[in-house]
């Protein structure tokens, strides 16, 4: 027997409520003196052995209490040790890479706020980096043409819009934050003829661009100095890496500045946004 126990001593004790096997004429009343007359002291040993129809059916009980236990121990170490599986979610990417360090780069399921596993969102997990989160906005790459002077949102320029994360939502996006130490977004401006980062005119960062992020929170050149290892936009394109430890984090727009003198009033202005990469959570 898998569970077997030398039950004979161990269960020594009263039965009634197994099957009322035990009366009272099996045990003995014990009273002693402390020395204090006011308080006796009354316990009671068992002067006979257990018999052996209860001490069978203690036995049977136990093997299957165990036996349940064994059974239930592969959900118990999913518990332990989730896959990322839609329905075995863990709570981060991080909490992935902790469970099984040699996992591969992919996607995976998580529920950070680990309610009911329906709102469990898919994002794609950078394991070789150490277990990062990332999540993809939603799917735009638009153009959007400025005016002269313009400075303003891109979302409300024509054409434009704002950035947004609507297959993971609010909710789940604030619990990821809050399980992360850093945050970080990579992504491309195509255009021309904006003043994007650094004027080649007046050799400075008062026209670069000014980013919006959660609670209206704004980053700037000035302000947090983001790494811009491209800077063409004035004739060709603007990459951008943002990395920041400020509770800022999911970009959703950005400030676009375009000012122009009348020979190029009426000249040609595209700006495309191609959105690379996710916003990453470490």
């Amino acid at each position: 027997m898998l569970f077997q126990r030398d039950l004979h001593n161990r269960f020594t004790r009263s039965l009634e409520k197994v099957d009322n096997a035990c009366t009272e004429e099996d045990y003995a009343v014990v009273t002693g003196d402390d020395g204090n007359d006011d308080d006796d002291k009354i316990s009671t040993a068992a002067v006979e052995p257990v018999d052996e129809l209860a001490y069978e059916k203690i036995s049977r009980t136990l093997t299957h209490i165990f036996a349940k236990v064994y059974i239930l121990r592969p959900e118990i170490e999913q518990i332990r040790r989730p896959v990322g599986s839609r329905p075995n979610q863990s709570r981060s990417c991080r909490d992935l890479w902790l469970a099984h360090p040699d996992s591969t780069d992919g996607w995976y399921w998580v529920d950070p706020n680990w309610g009911v596993p329906d709102d469990a969102v898919r994002v794609f997990c950078g394991m070789r980096a150490g277990g990062e989160t990332s999540v993809l906005a939603d799917g735009v790459t638009d153009s959007a043409r400025l005016s002269c002077n313009a400075s303003s949102w891109f979302s409300r320029q024509k054409g434009g819009f704002r950035l947004r994360y609507r297959t993971v939502g609010d909710v789940q996006l604030r619990f990821l934050s809050l399980l992360s130490t850093g945050e970080y977004r990579n992504f491309t401006f195509v255009c021309n003829n904006v003043n994007a980062w650094y004027s080649q005119r007046t050799k400075d960062h008062a026209r670069a661009l000014r980013f919006r992020g959660r609670n209206e929170a704004q980053m700037s050149f000035a302000k947090d100095s983001p790494t811009v290892p491209v800077d063409d936009c004035q004739v060709g394109t603007l990459a951008a890496d943002f990395k920041t430890l400020l509770p800022w984090m999911p970009l959703q727009g950005a400030v676009l500045f375009r000012k122009c003198d009348e020979a190029k009033r009426n000249a040609a202005v595209s700006i495309r946004v191609h959105i690379s990469g996710g916003f990453c959570l470490q």
